[in-house]
């Protein structure tokens, strides 16, 4: 991220007229991880639309992963596992409500679309889709009872995912429609997602989950997402003005794209985990100490070895 953010600075002030141009003001809320606030003027004027825009969704992430960890050790501390999962969910529910006022209330949709709390409910989904999958036994009724429902329902659900991403149009003017999409779809569509999560993950010998867990797709899926994630749209932005036909910039930004993920992956991801695993594993990592071995254990080693 600080490298993007890097790298659209100077080619933006060096090429003013490129598609980089003008936008280094973003690289500041993007490298702290607040861009979805900018994007509904919480600091002024709103932002959006730049090469640095996809940041937002970044941002959302990680102001969640700032207060949940902290949350989830507070519950694991009085519930079990499987109660908390539960709380999770209804926490999740407690965030469509809040949605549904902010919709109704006439919220603008720059707000309904990146404020940390209107996407709260389809992270907490997944937290509690983990949570039930970690307290579940292998071959027990409710594990057999999960594995029926998904082999049955996963299958519709990615469907149904496949049909939403070619066919929804997220409306924008006020509406019913309005009102449906924005308080239900994203509540909707994250349960869609756990659905089919569950289903290949209880499913892990099904024909789908072989395909994609082959090392083609989980490798890339792995190692390249969040660089092809950072760089697509910077790069299709930074080509508009280059590249006019439209029939060749896309392919184009893709193959960049792959490239500068590869280069993000090999150059500056993979040498600063290895830095940082050198760093925080003996910090975090204590050795097993050998066991210490009474006098009457040491004597018998020796006979036993011949001493």
């Amino acid at each position: 991220m600080l490298v993007l953010c890097a790298g659209v600075v100077m080619v933006g002030l060096v090429f003013p007229a490129s598609g980089w141009g003008g936008q280094e003001a973003d690289a500041i809320p993007a490298a702290g991880y607040v861009m979805n606030l900018s994007n509904f003027g919480a600091f002024g004027s709103s932002t959006g639309g730049g090469a640095l825009s996809p940041a937002w969704t970044l941002a959302v992430e990680e102001q969640f992963y700032l207060v949940w960890p902290v949350l989830l050790l507070v519950m694991l501390r009085f519930w079990k596992v499987r109660t908390v999962a539960w709380i999770t969910a209804v926490l999740a529910a407690g965030f469509l409500v809040s949605r549904f006022f902010l919709v109704s209330g006439g919220a603008p949709l720059a707000r309904i679309y990146n404020g940390p709390d209107t996407r709260a409910d389809e992270l907490l989904l997944g937290c509690a889709l983990a949570l039930v999958l970690t307290s579940i036994s292998p071959g027990s009724r409710l594990h057999i009872s999960l594995q029926t429902g998904v082999r049955r329902f996963g299958p519709l659900a990615g469907l149904a995912l496949l049909v939403a991403v070619f066919a929804l149009k997220e409306p924008s003017e006020p509406g019913a429609w309005f009102h449906v999409i924005w308080t239900a779809g994203p509540t909707a569509l994250a349960m869609l997602a756990a659905l089919v999560i569950g289903w290949l993950v209880l499913q892990p010998d099904s024909l789908i989950s072989k395909i994609l867990g082959h090392r083609w797709l989980s490798g890339p899926g792995r190692d390249l997402s969040y660089g092809i994630y950072l760089w697509h749209l910077p790069v299709f932005i930074l080509l508009i003005p280059l590249v006019p036909s439209l029939a060749v910039r896309v392919p184009l930004t893709a193959a960049l794209t792959v490239l500068m993920a590869y280069g993000s992956f090999r150059f500056v991801e993979t040498p600063i985990r290895r830095w940082a695993s050198r760093k925080l594993e003996p910090a975090v990592v204590r050795p097993v100490p050998e066991p210490v071995q009474e006098p009457a254990q040491e004597l018998a080693m020796a006979g036993a070895s011949g001493k």
